[in-house]
């Protein structure tokens, strides 16, 4: 009978008189922790970004980012350790080196950390890159003879020796490629913006901003 009062006794003083032990999260660390954990998360993707080393630019398939790096795939060699510039749509590059390399893909790390909110545009537009190379426009019976200034996965941007109207279906031709039923979506003086058939490949976006 007294074990038993004495072991009530343990009882209620372990439910009521202990003081309670477990450990609940101050709103204040909770939300610096939550804030810690975004600017680390990586963000899936699957697009063409634009990477700048001593040799020349490429493109590059985007596969993943955050706030600190990105890892991208290529067909082209890289070194650990090499410095280069990336961006993709219509960000600023940044300034990173290359950490690891695994096959045809590798990771850079990132030499200033990115403002989290820039991570994720809400308008994306597929990465443009200057070129500046001749190009022949092709619209119906009459030839233009211009120069490509940027292009992006899914359109030219072309200033021409002549006018074109809004519209009009064309055939660029750059270097040894030849793109047909291609359209004039803009015209701003000189410049106009051709959208293309079909979408480039990545591997064909970096041949031709290496001038391949």
């Amino acid at each position: 009978m007294q074990q038993s009062l004495v072991r009530s006794h343990l009882d209620r003083s372990s439910s009521y008189g202990m003081p309670n032990l477990s450990l609940r999260p101050d709103p204040q660390h909770s939300w610096g922790l939550t804030e810690r954990r975004h600017a680390t998360r990586k963000i899936r993707t699957f697009m063409p970004a634009c990477v700048e080393t001593d040799s020349g630019t490429i493109i590059a398939l985007l596969k993943d980012f955050s706030g600190h790096g990105a890892g991208f795939e290529s067909d082209q060699s890289f070194s650990v350790g090499q410095r280069v510039r990336y961006r993709w749509g219509d960000e600023a590059f940044r300034e990173a080196k290359v950490i690891w390399i695994d096959g045809n893909r590798f990771g850079v790390e990132n030499t200033e950390p990115s403002d989290a909110v820039a991570l994720n545009p809400k308008n994306y537009r597929s990465v443009r890159v200057d070129l500046n190379v001749p190009a022949v426009v092709f619209v119906g019976e009459k030839r233009y003879e211009g120069e490509v200034i940027n292009f992006a996965q899914k359109g030219l941007c072309v200033r021409i020796n002549g006018r074109i109207e809004r519209g009009s279906l064309a055939t660029v031709k750059v270097g040894r490629r030849y793109f047909e039923n291609v359209t004039a979506r803009w015209v701003e003086g000189d410049r106009v913006g051709f959208a293309l058939s079909s979408s480039l490949p990545i591997q064909e976006m970096s041949k031709l901003a290496s001038g391949d």
